[in-house]
């Protein structure tokens, strides 16, 4: 599509070309108790892997507050990687990087468990990112992508070998997956049979030379897939179903100065993605043919994962500023702008210590950035309950889109059923950090069920 034709229909603003996907149904059901909306993390610690959840509390002015932290049974350690953690629906899963394992997760009412642990091909190592469908749990490691059934999660179809062990994020569409390798290129796995499993083999798509530097984050629209070379002038691109590849040029200047690393697919034609060196959220619109830059979001520090809402009205980023993390929440409007709602304050694990530091604080509307404190701190069974440290307590430094430490953290933000919506699924908002020359702290995934 041309870039032209593209702001004359007027999709940049109102993404009227393909308005009714990505939405979920809101039906009305007799008895449907409230659920909240959950942040989930993942330390991707090398010493214990852990998840850490959030609660949103949306009244009045809306705020963040811990509720539990639980160890996945598994080891962390995962560096270049997008989506460890994942939902769908009331399961989810977690990638253990250093044990060659996923964890499953369980969601009851508001309350996340950690449910069977699923076992690697033995010919597949190092788990760095997973994808979730309907029936089936798809795994990409350093060296492999496989596919299992789901919930069950035994293997269901042949292991693909990769090309080198650069792989950054699998995401999967209706007919193909597609797998990001930071090395330079993009490949496309075709999904065979009734069950839509992986059928062996991979093609490496052709990318244009001005979208080929540092493939990260990918995210699908029905069979559509955008994708971030995020160190390329064109730092977005749009693949539709034919595999012809469609780059966007981003926010100027480019890399180093900016670099969109991961992707969440927003509402209508929207795409946001965590632009990691520029601080901000960089908004696209697109069709199936191309598309255009939108705008950035300004955020207080380095994004390391973006996720949003099934339902759309919600979006979650991570950022770390100096040696701390933080979880902000943004609202979505019905064009897809955003505003900012309720974030963390202290995701901080001490050295050797036995406690996160985490405290609620809420965005005090009609402010233009100042944060207003909760009254009431998270409580203390909630801060009991946080194991100990989950990380030898080292920060993690970045450069550009990519972690330059051994490890960095992952975490997940699951947004659950809200009154009487039934949201069909959860969107994971799992990458790993893409930041600059920064201090980074234990957290860099999230996703919103």
């Amino acid at each position: 599509m041309k870039i032209q034709s593209l702001q004359k229909s007027g999709l940049w603003r109102s993404g009227l070309m393909l308005a009714a996907i990505g939405f979920t149904s809101a039906l009305a059901v007799a008895g449907q108790q409230e659920r909240g909306i959950l942040v989930l993390t993942s330390t991707n610690s090398t010493s214990g892997n852990a998840v850490v959840v959030f609660e949103l509390n949306t009244e009045a002015a809306p705020s963040l507050s811990l509720r539990n932290t639980f160890p996945t049974g598994g080891k962390g350690g995962a560096s270049t990687n997008a989506g460890i953690l994942q939902f769908q629906n009331d399961l989810g899963a977690v990638a253990n990087y250093g044990s060659n394992t996923v964890s499953q997760l369980v969601r009851s009412h508001n309350s996340i468990a950690i449910g069977k642990t699923i076992g690697l091909a033995s010919d597949c190592v190092k788990p760095d990112s997973v994808a979730l469908t309907q029936g089936h749990l798809f795994v990409v490691g350093a060296n492999c992508a496989e596919s299992h059934s789901w919930p069950r999660g035994y293997l269901d179809g042949p292991v693909v070998d990769l090309p080198d062990a650069s792989a950054a994020q699998i995401a999967v569409g209706k007919s193909w997956a597609a797998v990001t390798m930071s090395s330079g290129s993009l490949l496309q796995l075709p999904l065979t049979g009734d069950d839509r499993v992986l059928s062996g083999t991979s093609t490496a798509l052709a990318l244009p030379s001005d979208a080929d530097m540092v493939p990260l984050g990918a995210a699908f629209w029905g069979n559509i897939l955008g994708f971030t070379p995020a160190h390329s002038p064109d730092s977005f691109a749009i693949v539709g179903e034919s595999g012809d590849v469609n780059p966007i040029a981003g926010p100027t200047p480019s890399y180093p100065t900016n670099a969109p690393c991961w992707v969440a697919k927003g509402p209508l034609s929207v795409w946001y993605t965590g632009n990691s060196p520029g601080d901000a959220i960089s908004e696209f619109f697109s069709d199936s043919e191309g598309g255009v830059f939108y705008k950035s979001v300004p955020l207080p520090g380095s994004p390391t994962d973006i996720t949003v809402s099934p339902d759309k009205k919600w979006l979650a980023v991570i950022y770390t500023a100096g040696s701390e993390a933080y979880v902000a929440v943004f609202s979505i409007d019905g064009h897809g702008d955003l505003t900012h709602v309720a974030m963390s304050i202290g995701l901080v694990v001490v050295v050797g210590s036995r406690f996160w530091n985490v405290y609620g604080y809420s965005f005090d509307p009609p402010s233009t950035g100042m944060l207003a404190p909760v009254i009431q701190r998270t409580t203390s069974e909630a801060r009991n309950a946080i194991t100990s440290a989950t990380s030898s307590g080292l920060p993690i430094l970045l450069s550009d889109c990519m972690l330059s430490a051994r490890f960095r953290p992952a975490s997940v933000l699951v947004k659950f059923d809200m009154s009487v919506s039934i949201t069909p699924g959860a969107t994971a908002f799992t990458r790993i950090p893409c930041g600059p020359n920064r201090a980074a702290p234990l957290l860099s995934k999230t996703a919103i069920q």
